[in-house]
């Protein structure tokens, strides 16, 4: 890029990518913004980044040329059943309360996927539907949209492979996908029918529209996508979004994006650790997390006359042996299939055996987390960091942990160490505990999260992964 266009010539596009996808480029991305104009150039099918950029400058480029740099420029990361607190909140406050809120209506609850990439929020969304008694189409609707037309035709075809089961708990391959070729697995017919795709831009004036359904909403998932607006530009939609909703409706957005939400008419509450945003609501409404052993209330029944019985939140842990010793990996199924109890007395007992086991007192402090436990955590996390001192992820948590407790000059310190240590790898390098992330993006997010701090003073809560 810098061979390709001087600084002006640098602007001009990072204002034109701004205006027309609210995307966020300042001078410090450079090197994201050549690399992506680069592959842009190569699949738009012309010969140098040079003339592509010179063709995407002029008035009224063609649009094809922006679906290439679109399909670069838009962040690919996502799997199944990503945070299980969201799904768990849908689950066992959404679903409920809409019941009763909306009894006499008659109508079916409306889900909108906003910024969907490949598919597997929406599909996640859909099978976490039917698993307590509300099937999509018959008794729920589900829109997911996204402006990348690569990502949208991946989600249509419903085919995925492994990284996009990452964490996700052993019933969910055997009961929702059939195998295809090699290790990529294919989505049941239902579950893909279930949901209808169409591409949107977040940063245009397309919604709400009845027309592409994307007015009268319930629940908006808008996870990590707002963080890569424009201030400016994240306001006006967030705004938007919220008039999408049906009075009562949810927006969820990214653990990291929740201190950026001031909308009038939006209230945060909170429901264990995870933060959301209701219309109409009370800014101090706040409900315990449902015990682990309630059933969820039947919502099926305000749309169908036959009652169902659903089925428990969770199944019994059996009880575990002395021998052999625990082991990562089991603490993982069960932190990932929200038994939490359970999996940090396993984590407890591998300490037990070795206590200097970091990944295990790193486990141990997102678990602590979640439970909304901060100060354990942090210890646990210090001792992580005593064991390994460059441990990326530990560091990550820790300044998030202190930003949420509004300890603005300690979260500032840890995130840029965190900079400086990601800063000094191999930008394509995968950061172990971080959900696949490299080096290079997790950089990127934290130039800009210590350029902007602060940006408004509301806590935002900790996220335990960087995603």
């Amino acid at each position: 890029m810098r061979s390709a266009a001087s600084p002006s010539r640098f602007e001009e596009l990072s204002l034109l990518i701004a205006g027309r996808l609210g995307l966020h480029f300042p001078a410090a991305r450079l090197r994201t913004m050549e690399n992506a104009l680069g592959e842009a150039a190569r699949i738009a099918g012309h010969g140098t980044t040079t003339a592509f950029l010179d063709a995407l400058l002029r008035p009224s480029p063609p649009d094809e040329l922006f679906d290439a740099l679109v399909r670069e420029l838009t962040v690919g990361e996502t799997y199944f059943f990503r945070e299980p607190a969201v799904f768990a909140a849908i689950r066992e406050q959404f679903l409920p309360e809409w019941s009763r809120r909306w009894a006499h209506r008659m109508a079916l609850p409306r889900f909108w996927s906003a910024g969907c990439c490949s598919g597997e929020e929406a599909f996640t969304l859909a099978i976490a539907l039917e698993r307590v008694g509300f099937p999509a189409p018959e008794r729920a609707e589900i829109l997911a949209s996204d402006l990348n037309p690569h990502f949208l035709r991946l989600a249509r075809e419903g085919i995925y492979r492994p990284w996009s089961f990452r964490g996700a708990p052993d019933w969910l391959r055997a009961g929702y996908f059939r195998a295809v070729d090699g290790e990529r697995l294919e989505v049941r017919g239902d579950i893909r029918r279930a949901v209808r795709f169409q591409r949107l831009n977040l940063a245009g004036s397309g919604f709400p529209a009845t027309d592409n359904g994307t007015a009268h909403v319930d629940l908006i998932l808008c996870r990590n996508v707002l963080m890569y607006f424009t201030p400016e530009r994240l306001a006006r939609t967030a705004a938007r979004l919220a008039d999408c909703l049906n009075e009562g409706g949810w927006l969820v957005v990214g653990a990291a994006e929740t201190g950026h939400i001031e909308v009038p008419g939006l209230a945060p509450a909170r429901f264990g650790d995870l933060t959301v945003f209701v219309k109409g609501g009370a800014r101090t409404r706040s409900k315990p997390p449902v015990a682990p052993s309630a059933r969820v209330v039947d919502p099926a029944a305000i749309v169908a006359p036959a009652p169902m019985t659903l089925p428990s939140r969770t199944l019994p842990v059996p009880p575990l042996p002395e021998n052999p010793p625990p082991s990562i990996d089991e603490v993982r199924r069960l932190a990932s299939a929200g038994e939490r109890v359970a999996a940090l007395a396993l984590c407890d007992r591998l300490l037990r055996g070795d206590r200097i086991n970091t990944i295990a007192h790193f486990l141990r402090a997102t678990i602590l987390l979640e439970q909304g436990n901060s100060a354990e955590a942090e210890a646990a996390l210090r001792r992580a960091l005593y064991l390994e001192p460059d441990f990326v992820a530990a560091l990550l948590i820790l300044g998030q942990t202190a930003r949420a407790a509004g300890r603005a000059a300690v979260a500032d310190r840890h995130l840029r160490t965190t900079l400086r240590l990601v800063s000094a790898l191999d930008p394509q390098a995968v950061l172990p505990e971080t959900d696949g992330m490299t080096a290079g993006r997790m950089a990127e997010t934290l130039a800009l999260l210590v350029a902007d701090r602060p940006v408004h003073s509301r806590r935002s809560a900790p996220v335990a992964t960087a995603a």
